[in-house]
C-alpha cells in the first residue's frame, strides 16, 4: 500500500495552505514528513521555497525614461554619447546616394548636384533622431499653398529652405483617419513650436506644417503602444544604452578614485607613542605630519630624525584593465557600433577581427540608408522634378534609381585579384568549348563592371566577333524554344540538340533537318 498517499489522505483537511517565506510554528505530520524527505528545499539558501528561491533573484525593473534635460546634457558632455548618436547617420550622409535617370546622363548629373544641399539637414535630422526619437526636416516649398495643405506638385516652383526640429519641437497635430490610405495612423499634420516643450498642449504652436512638406526620421524602434505614449515618436538610441553607458562610466570613475590611492606613505617614528601621551605631544606631531607632507607634495628634500624612516608602499591592482575592457565590449554591443568606431582607430587595430566587425558595421549603416536616408531622397527627388527645371523634360519619379553608395571599398589588391580569378574562370571554360566565344565575352564583362573595369570590344577582341551568330547553336542570345511547344505553330522545328543538351534551332538557310 502507498503509504504516502495514507499520510495525504488522513491530514489532507489538516494541511493549512502555505504561506510564502513563513514557516507554521506547529507543522503538521504532512509538513514535518516533506522536511525530513530528501529534496530540492534549503532553508539556509532559500532554494525551493516560495518567494525565496535565489534563481528568481533576477527581475526586470522599469525606470523613468530619460527627459528632454538628460538627453541634451549628455549629447553635450559625454563625448562616448555624443559619437554613438553621431555615428550612424554621420556615415550614412558621407556616404551619400547615387541616383540614376536611364537613358539621361546630363539630368542624371544636374539632380545629384541638387541634392548635395540636403546632405547636411539630413545628417542633422538624423542625429536628433537618435539622440532624442525624432527629427524632422520641415521643407519651406514654394507652391502658393498654406503650409497646412498638401504639396500641389502642378505649381510647385522650387524649394526655398529646410528647417530642423527634434522631437521636443515637433508633435502631430493631427493623423490621417482613413483605414485605406497608404499613410493611415500617421501623422497629418505637425504643429512646430519656437522652444523645446514636454506639454504641447500648454503651449501655442509656432506654425503647422502638413507632413508631405516634412521628413522625418525615426529613432529606434518603439512598439506600438509605447509609440502612443511618446506622442507618436520613437526611441532615444540613449534609453536602452543607459545601463551600459552609466556602468562604464562608474567604472572609469572607480579606476579613477584607485590611482589616486595606488600608493601610500608610511612614517615610521621611534618613540611616537610616548610623544602623543606627552603634554601638547599630540599637537607637536599633527604639526610635524603637515610639514612633512607639504614637502613631499611640493617635490623638496624632506627632513626627518635620524630615527625616522619614509617609504612608499604600492597597492597591488589586478584585473582592473580587464574589467574596463569587458566593460567596453559592452558598451560597444550596446550601441552596436565596433569599438574601433566608437574610440577611434589607435584603440581598435590590435584586436583581432577588428576589420570584419568594421565591414558588419557598414551593412548596418547602408541599411540604414535604405530605411531612413533613401525615402527622404525619394521624397525631395519627386518634389524636384516637378519644379520648371525638369519638368519639361517628363522624367517619372519611378523611374529614378536611387541606391545609397557603400562606404567600404576593394582595396587595388583585392580588386586586381578578384579580376584575375574572374578572368581565369572565363579563359578555362571558354578554352574548354563549355561556352561560345560570345558567351565568353558577356560573362568577361558582367563580371568585370562590378569591379569598375570597363571591357570594350577593343580590349576583348580577341574573343571572336560579338555579334549574335544565328548559325552558332552555342550562341547565348539566341531564344530558346520551350520543348513542350516545339512542333506546334509559330515555334522553330528541332533539329537535334547540340553538345550542352539543348535544342538545336535551325539556320535561316538551313531545312528542316539542320
Amino acid at each position: 500500500m502507498d503509504w504516502l498517499a495514507i499520510f495525504r489522505r488522513n491530514d489532507a483537511k489538516a494541511l493549512p495552505a502555505p504561506q510564502p517565506q513563513t514557516l507554521d510554528p506547529s507543522p503538521s505530520m504532512m509538513q514535518r514528513l516533506y522536511q525530513r524527505m530528501d529534496s530540492l528545499r534549503n532553508l539556509v539558501t532559500g532554494l525551493g521555497i516560495t518567494g525565496a528561491d535565489r534563481r528568481m533573484g533576477m527581475e526586470v525593473y522599469q525606470r523613468q525614461p530619460l527627459v528632454l534635460s538628460q538627453q541634451y546634457f549628455l549629447f553635450q558632455q559625454s563625448w562616448k554619447a555624443r559619437r554613438a548618436v553621431e555615428a550612424t547617420p554621420r556615415h550614412a550622409v558621407r556616404a551619400w546616394v547615387k541616383v540614376t535617370i536611364p537613358d539621361n546622363p546630363d539630368a542624371t548629373a544636374a539632380l545629384q548636384r541638387d541634392l548635395e544641399r540636403f546632405r547636411k539637414p539630413f545628417r542633422t535630422a538624423g542625429i536628433w533622431a537618435n539622440l532624442t526619437g525624432g527629427g524632422l526636416a520641415a521643407m519651406i516649398i514654394d507652391d502658393g499653398r498654406d503650409p497646412t495643405f498638401p504639396v500641389d506638385l502642378r505649381r510647385i516652383r522650387g524649394i526655398r529652405s529646410v528647417k530642423l526640429y527634434d522631437r521636443w519641437f515637433a508633435y502631430p497635430a493631427s493623423w490621417n483617419q482613413d483605414p485605406m490610405a497608404w499613410n493611415s495612423g500617421e501623422p497629418e499634420i505637425y504643429s512646430v513650436f519656437g522652444s523645446a516643450t514636454v506639454n504641447p498642449q500648454s503651449s501655442s504652436p509656432l506654425a503647422q506644417i502638413h507632413a508631405s512638406r516634412c521628413v522625418r526620421f525615426d529613432g529606434p524602434l518603439l512598439p506600438i503602444l509605447l509609440r502612443q505614449a511618446n506622442v507618436g515618436w520613437n526611441s532615444s538610441l540613449l534609453e536602452y544604452c543607459w545601463d551600459a553607458l552609466r556602468d562604464h562610466q562608474q567604472g572609469l570613475d572607480s579606476g579613477a578614485k584607485a590611482l589616486t590611492v595606488f600608493s601610500q606613505m608610511f612614517l615610521t617614528r621611534k618613540g611616537f607613542d610616548q610623544d602623543l601621551i606627552a603634554p601638547d605631544g599630540e599637537n607637536l606631531s599633527d604639526m610635524r605630519l603637515r610639514i612633512l607632507s607639504s614637502q613631499l607634495n611640493m617635490g623638496g628634500v624632506a627632513m626627518l630624525d635620524e630615527t625616522d624612516k619614509i617609504e612608499a608602499i604600492g597597492q597591488k591592482v589586478s584585473g582592473f584593465a580587464d574589467v574596463l575592457d569587458r566593460l567596453g565590449d559592452e558598451l560597444a554591443g550596446a550601441f552596436e557600433i565596433p569599438r574601433v568606431i566608437l574610440y577611434g582607430q589607435a584603440n581598435g587595430t590590435s584586436r583581432a577581427g577588428a576589420d570584419t566587425d568594421v565591414r558588419m558595421y557598414y551593412d548596418s549603416v547602408k541599411e540604414w540608408s535604405h530605411d531612413n536616408l533613401v525615402p527622404a531622397v525619394r521624397q525631395v527627388v519627386e518634389l524636384l522634378l516637378a519644379t520648371p527645371k525638369y519638368k519639361a523634360l517628363g522624367i517619372d519619379a519611378d523611374d529614378v534609381d536611387i541606391e545609397p553608395n557603400s562606404l567600404w571599398e576593394l582595396s587595388d589588391k583585392e580588386r586586381a585579384e578578384i579580376i584575375k580569378l574572374n578572368t581565369d574562370a572565363v579563359v578555362a571554360a571558354n578554352g574548354t568549348g563549355v561556352i561560345s566565344p560570345k558567351q565568353a565575352h558577356l560573362a568577361l564583362v558582367e563580371a568585370l563592371e562590378p569591379l569598375g573595369v570597363q571591357a570594350d570590344d577593343e580590349m576583348l577582341s580577341n574573343w571572336g566577333d560579338t555579334e549574335p551568330d544565328p548559325d552558332d547553336p552555342n550562341d547565348a542570345t539566341l531564344p530558346v524554344p520551350d520543348p513542350d511547344r516545339l512542333g506546334q505553330a509559330g515555334m522553330p522545328p528541332l533539329a537535334g540538340l547540340n553538345k550542352m543538351g539543348m535544342p538545336i534551332i535551325p539556320g535561316p538557310d538551313s531545312g528542316p533537318g539542320g
